[in-house]
């Protein structure tokens, strides 16, 4: 038996209400279940279909502007997985409305757009890496590239852009003006010569930016962000920047690019400080998004889908947590093996902070490892209004009292405080 359906299997597919324009230019192999491929759902020539967890919801649009393959993908509700030209998807999930322009996504979620008048969530040549999460209505333009990235409702990425370590919010609505968003040709560097990644760069935060009452931030074009950078909401910044450190409320005017020569051992860490407090904070947020997937987002749930969908982003989310431990790690470990040299070089002040934390390294990794054990429960009120409310997920949100968001707010903030803590020394 061949490994994929005939031509005669996919006529019956096509008589239970799947429209298959032309079935002999149309691939699924026998790993795909042809029930999760359900009746109104549109595949159009080229497209090749295969894996076991594989599923094309009804209304969903598969190629219409180039050839698709998905593996081990689901695709849901009114979504168009390949408008502008050909998309490969392996082990994605493509949320309600979404829009594919033409590209490749690896182990990403995409919670899709809530109206047709919200613009595509990804344009030409896209490049949507592992552990990446959109959240509704946040897109990106043309030839981005993001990776172990969460950008959170509206939040926009132009185009010519690479961001990987990154955790976005801001914002209150989706027209212009409103919502967070980058410049064209920026990139955040989450690299370093020594060839470490504890790097990652929170831009606004989830405790405040889950309710979506925050002021939005603004990274000016053609700007370089080196991670590790902490901003504000309502931070902003001039285009052609360097951005570094912290980025405070109001316009940031960055620094020129740097000529010259300067001294630099890659074998020491005088900034260690910085670097774990900073990692600590990124993982705190992500520890309280992470729970507001498991406690609230899940209870919003309408349907079956919607629901396996947000479970699909609380794992993106716990993809990034994995990832940030492990890059805490890899420090460690270059620290550790380094400390001889620092002995000799660095003054005492930070001498004793790199001790202190090589020393409680064990046990502050086993309590990163605990992220997931069950916190505070959610307040009553919270989760009453927001099953309660009527509307899209974001629409649910902004209806919140102010008494209750608050409420919100320090029950996150009561869940991100004991992983944020001890950075400092």
């Amino acid at each position: 038996m061949s490994d994929f359906y005939s031509s005669q299997e996919l006529e019956q597919l096509a008589q239970r209400g799947v429209r298959i324009l032309l079935p002999e230019q149309t691939v699924i192999r026998r790993d795909v279940d042809l029930q999760q491929l359900e009746p109104g759902a549109v595949l159009h020539p080229g497209t090749r279909l295969q894996g076991q967890s594989t599923r094309v919801l009804a209304g969903a649009e598969i190629g219409p502007g180039g050839y698709v393959v998905l593996e081990d993908s689901v695709v849901g509700p009114g979504a168009i997985v390949g408008a502008q030209g050909p998309v490969s998807l392996r082990q994605s999930w493509v949320g309600p409305q979404t829009i594919l322009g033409m590209g490749v996504a690896e182990e990403a979620v995409f919670l899709g757009r809530e109206h047709s008048g919200a613009p595509p969530t990804t344009g030409v040549g896209f490049r949507v890496r592992k552990g990446s999460l959109y959240e509704e209505g946040a897109c990106s333009g043309q030839h981005t590239d993001t990776k172990m990235t969460l950008l959170m409702p509206w939040v926009t990425l132009g185009s010519n852009i690479n961001f990987c370590d990154v955790l976005f919010a801001g914002g209150t609505g989706d027209p212009p003006g409103q919502f967070s968003e980058v410049g064209s040709g920026t990139i955040h560097f989450n690299f370093t010569i020594r060839g470490d990644k504890a790097t990652a760069s929170l831009l606004g935060n989830v405790c405040e930016g889950v309710f979506l009452r925050s002021e939005r931030l603004f990274i000016g074009g053609n700007s370089s962000l080196l991670g590790p950078l902490l901003a504000e909401f309502g931070a902003f910044s001039a285009a052609g920047a360097r951005l570094f450190g912290q980025l405070a409320s109001g316009l940031n005017l960055g620094t020129a690019h740097l000529s010259g020569h300067k001294n630099y051992d890659p074998r020491c860490f005088p900034n260690l400080r910085w670097l774990v407090s900073t990692q600590l904070q990124f993982f705190g947020e992500l520890v309280a998004l992470f729970h507001w997937y498991d406690q609230v987002r899940v209870r919003m749930a309408r349907d079956a889908f919607q629901e396996s969908l947000y479970r699909q982003g609380q794992y993106i989310v716990q993809r990034n947590l994995e990832e940030r431990i492990a890059q805490l790690q890899l420090l460690t470990a270059l620290v550790t093996e380094n400390q001889p040299h620092s002995e000799w070089v660095l003054p005492e002040a930070k001498l004793k902070y790199q001790r202190a934390w090589l020393q409680n390294w064990t046990r502050r990794k086993e309590q990163l490892q605990s992220y997931a054990s069950t916190p505070k429960f959610a307040p009553g009120s919270l989760l009453r209004e927001l099953v309660d409310a009527e509307g899209t997920y974001t629409r649910r949100i902004q209806q919140l009292s102010p008494a209750t968001a608050e409420a919100g707010q320090r029950w996150l903030e009561g869940i991100a405080k004991p992983f944020c803590e001890g950075g400092l020394g």
